[in-house]
């Protein structure tokens, strides 16, 4: 049967539908109303299985509605499609629904349905949905430029300090410190802070009967006012009013934010409120009597707390301070992964410099070389956002350095490959009563086998333990798989006493990955056992919580019990 008789037969089995017509020409398309509201349907091509039904209102004289886009376009009478203005409907989220799986038929009466659905909303129901798309309505009636928010925790109202870039400006909340602040330009800081422009956050606690703005309403002073003093509905929180009764500012404008929580997710509209006069009151008191006009101002959120939970990290680690000694492959990488999951506070002791040999398996390439690796690594990863503080020290790590740094970090990560300096830093953690989590990584040369080391010095087990028989003799690392004949066939030499051992970069993933969820396991609140994590190509984690040795001369009882 012909595609479009088809869809047509389908539409007609619906009563609400009416004034069923079917294009005369190659377009396949379908027109039929709604209670009065004219749409027009293409078909999707049968023999493209991805394809999707797109339907259009057609002469839509609604301001705003639910998945109706804003804009429409115009066809005069010499075109294929009926003269009119159509705007295209939103049916569909991105990747919610896999076409291929649908017959022709199937995806007419889904599309359908979706629409029946759309015009059948409730009051209620529309103010929602008009609050999920609440950006799109307030960015497209919003004025040319763009402000940048950063508010760390957007449960509380805030006072934000205003910075000016060339065409860009800033809006950041106290306590947090972005390290371009003191970025250059020519001989002139980029940022220049602007303690003259007023700028306020105010969080909402109730959505109810706040919609978004458009080309024919706009926003003003009573929806500011309905928000702030709203009769039936608290909209902001006793503390929020508080707080913007007690502040005090002397100007002709302020920059005003305001937070939505749709899903678990706090949406920042921004305005730029204008004053009859500069006199000095509170922020409540300006709004309530002196305003003279809202300017909508496009926002967004750029701040290291909304980026990540955005994408599912912990925001419980943003605050947590890292100490990673080795910034070669391994510790490159963890660097580099650790910033992307959600902490921004990382030291990092290296002396080496980065060389044409490192490249291939360090996290950033070759661009630094002839630095010392942890300054190439601030380079990149204080690039990244400029909410990452990246404390880079250019030298070994040596025993007051560590004795130093215990006292600020909340962990510790060794990525070096020298068994004598983990050694030796295990011991002078236990001798000192680390009282803070420590993990010593490393890879055996092939990149078959990787290891990880969770030790909190209070706990069984320490580094030693590996290195220790059951008699209390110091021996090679028992965690290692490779044989010593194995392991001395693949190790490269330089003739000069350097050595290396060879390995990809995927095995450096895989170890990384392995480290994340010991870090996050770390900070979780249950208190588990120290452990050894081995890393395999095929077999994945295996966890072993006895590798302490009774008789190590470092942790152990030295008893064989």
């Amino acid at each position: 049967m012909d595609e479009l008789l088809t869809a047509i037969h389908i539409l007609e089995a619906y009563d609400e539908i009416s004034c069923i017509q079917q294009s005369e020409n190659k377009l396949k398309y379908i027109t039929f109303s709604i209670r009065k509201h004219d749409f027009l349907m293409l078909c999707p091509e049968e023999s493209v299985p991805s394809s999707r039904v797109t339907i259009f209102a057609v002469n839509d004289t609604c301001d705003a509605y639910p998945h109706i886009m804003t804009e429409g376009f115009d066809i005069g009478k010499d075109k294929s499609f009926p003269e009119g203005n159509y705007k295209a409907l939103c049916l569909y989220e991105s990747g919610s629904v896999i076409m291929s799986l649908f017959t022709f038929e199937e995806k007419i009466v889904d599309a359908i349905e979706r629409l029946l659905e759309l015009v059948n909303l409730s009051k209620l129901q529309i103010e929602k949905e008009l609050q999920k798309e609440f950006l799109y309505y307030w960015d497209d009636v919003a004025e040319e430029g763009k402000i940048d928010i950063y508010l760390g925790d957007d449960s509380k109202a805030k006072k934000l300090n205003v910075y000016l870039g060339k065409d860009e400006m800033r809006c950041v909340a106290h306590g947090i410190s972005l390290n371009d602040k003191e970025k250059k330009d020519g001989d002139n800081c980029y940022w220049k802070h602007r303690a003259d422009i007023c700028a306020y956050y105010i969080p909402l606690i109730d959505n109810r009967g706040i919609i978004p703005p458009t080309k024919k309403t706009g926003w003003g002073k009573n929806d500011i006012l309905n928000v702030l003093y709203g009769k039936q509905i608290s909209h902001i929180s006793r503390e929020s009013f508080e707080f913007i009764s007690s502040e005090q500012i002397k100007a002709r404008s302020m920059i005003l934010s305001f937070g939505m929580l749709i899903n678990d997710v706090r949406k920042v509209f921004t305005m730029v409120v204008s004053f009859n006069n500069a006199t000095k009151n509170s922020v409540i008191t300006k709004i309530q009597n002196d305003i003279t006009e809202v300017r909508i101002i496009k926002s967004k959120r750029q701040d290291y707390y909304a980026l990540s939970k955005a994408i599912g990290n912990r925001i419980d680690l943003m605050d947590k301070k890292v100490l990673i000694v080795g910034a070669g492959s391994l510790g490159s990488y963890a660097a580099a992964e650790m910033v992307k999951n959600g902490f921004r506070n990382i030291t990092v002791y290296d002396g080496d410099q980065l060389e044409p040999d490192n490249v291939m398996r360090w996290a950033y390439g070759g661009f630094g070389q002839g630095l010392e690796k942890p300054y190439s690594l601030r380079i990149f990863l204080e690039y990244l956002h400029p909410e990452i503080h990246i404390r880079a020290i250019g030298k070994d790590l040596d025993k007051d350095a560590l004795l130093s740094e215990i006292k600020s970090q909340d962990i510790i990560i060794f990525t070096i490959g020298s068994s004598d300096k983990q050694l030796y830093f295990n011991n002078l953690l236990k001798d000192n009563n680390c009282s803070i989590p420590v993990i010593y990584a490393w890879i055996e040369a092939g990149g078959n086998y990787s290891h990880l080391l969770k030790v909190e010095y209070n706990k069984k087990g320490c580094f030693q333990c590996l290195y220790t028989d059951e008699k209390g003799v110091l021996i090679n690392n028992k965690a290692n798989r490779l044989e010593e004949d194995a392991h001395n066939r693949l190790i490269i030499r330089n003739g000069c006493g350097g050595t290396r051992a060879p390995y990809g970069t995927a095995v450096l993933l895989r170890t990384v990955a392995a480290m994340l969820y010991c870090v996050e396991k770390i900070f979780d609140v249950d208190d588990e056992d120290n452990y050894l994590l081995t890393v395999t190509k095929e077999e994945g984690y295996q966890k072993n919580y006895k590798f302490y040795e009774g008789m190590c001369n470092c942790c152990g009882n030295h008893s064989t019990e």
